[in-house]
């Protein structure tokens, strides 16, 4: 897939309990392809909402002109069936509560989503589900992800957002309950397996470390992303 993104004339709007509040207005964004991208904003400046529009588990507002485009896949005018499809086959997502299931050993938890594709899981993709667990540190494939540190959790995550080879990734904190020490670690080996597996990789962060590792930062402010934001950051 061609993974350009276009975003034309995007507004998110939610209810809340003082009716309906407008999160996001995105005039126009382009990026392309392969482009590691933060962007960072006070709670609630619509982060999150951001990530869930680029992977279409939500829509924006219809207004003339609307569109999320990555390549020639247009989000706005799928239907939830054909997003769903769109996001299985090209989308790849890290969490900060990682999502891991405890009593499943490395290997089972990045080949669950397999699980849901493949009867039988083939051996080509048992033997690419190895390759980057070790890629990535993590020796014990067969042990419970319960008794691994949350570092080398996150680095399990890591590896099953890519076991497809997503063109998109998207990281929500995916460093925020690491220490400092594990939050490069993760940072350096994130932006490492996004080069080396060719995905745009959009990053929501507060982390200074991680927006240095970045090409373009981005502010949310008032719905409205702010760019060359790199003397206000004070990366070191």
């Amino acid at each position: 897939m061609d993974n350009d993104l276009h975003l034309r004339n995007i507004r998110y709007s939610v209810q809340d309990g003082s009716g309906v509040r407008r999160v996001l207005d995105i005039p126009e964004l382009d990026l392309p392809g392969g482009a590691l991208v933060g962007i960072y904003g006070d709670s609630g400046s619509g982060k999150t909402s951001l990530l869930n529009l680029l992977c279409g588990l939500v829509l924006p507002d219809p207004c003339q002109g609307c569109e999320i485009r990555w390549g020639e896949d247009e989000l706005t005018v799928m239907p939830e069936g054909r997003r769903d499809a769109w996001r299985g086959r090209h989308v790849g997502m890290i969490f900060q509560d990682f999502q891991l299931f405890p009593h499943l050993s490395a290997m089972e938890n990045v080949l669950l989503p397999a699980t849901f594709r493949h009867f039988s899981i083939p051996e080509d993709l048992r033997d690419r589900a190895r390759d980057l667990l070790r890629r990535l540190g993590i020796r014990r494939t067969e042990a419970s992800t319960g008794v691994f540190s949350r570092g080398e959790q996150q680095r399990v995550a890591m590896a099953r957002a890519v076991l497809f080879r997503p063109s998109v990734l998207l990281a929500d904190e995916p460093t925020a309950s690491l220490d400092r020490s594990n939050a490069q670690l993760v940072t350096d080996e994130l932006v490492d397996l996004a080069r080396s597996e060719g995905c745009t990789l959009l990053v929501v962060t507060h982390e200074q470390v991680m927006h240095g590792r970045m090409d373009r930062r981005f502010r949310l402010e008032r719905g409205r992303l702010l760019s060359g934001l790199d003397d206000a950051l004070k990366v070191k």
